[in-house]
């Protein structure tokens, strides 16, 4: 670059001068009455509906075609689907499998909707972490175990006992009861 251009982008401030009128702000007139600024947009009664309006949940009811036929895995494709038409052209014959030793399946691989959020590997992933934080657990109660003394040993014993004399009394008490009961 010359001097003369270094000197002419010296001289530009970098910073404007407050004094210029200069306003990015996009100008208002001077009649602009800022009291409408309070009204609701949004109507507080319900318009009431027009005369002529159908239930959208009715909408099929008003259609005047054919019902829809309900595809599953277990029906069969027809004779005028265009992808039976284009197999046909290629040799296969209905009830038989594809490919040329004839040893395919003659059936499509079934399937099940999954309905869960879970992505496809999250519940192996939630096995694995589940298996792991036991075994962690295990390591710990172990090293608890090792280094408690005999009368915490004496005591979680006990408490141990006490637990499963409960759960045995009422499995005793379920099944006098489910005896009762037939």
């Amino acid at each position: 670059m010359s001097a003369d251009t270094i000197a002419y982008w010296n001289s530009i401030p970098l910073a404007r001068p407050e004094s210029e009128g200069i306003s990015l702000k996009r100008a208002r007139p001077e009649d602009d009455d800022e009291s409408d600024d309070d009204i609701s947009i949004v109507s507080r009664s319900p318009s009431p509906p027009p005369p002529d309006a159908m239930d959208v949940d009715k909408y099929d009811e008003y259609l005047q075609v054919a019902e829809r036929e309900v595809i599953t895995v277990n029906t069969k494709i027809k004779n005028t689907n265009k992808g039976f038409s284009m197999l046909a052209k290629m040799g296969w014959v209905e009830g038989k499998p594809l490919g040329l030793s004839s040893e395919g399946r003659v059936e499509p691989v079934p399937f099940y909707v999954k309905n869960d959020l879970t992505g496809l590997g999250k519940t192996n992933q939630d096995v694995r972490m589940i298996e792991s934080t036991v075994s962690q657990r295990r390591e710990l109660d172990s090293e608890r175990q090792i280094k408690e003394t005999e009368e915490q040993r004496l005591a979680r014993e006990n408490s141990v006992a006490k637990k499963a004399a409960v759960l045995s009394s009422l499995h005793y008490s379920a099944s006098l009861l489910l005896r009762a009961l037939r």
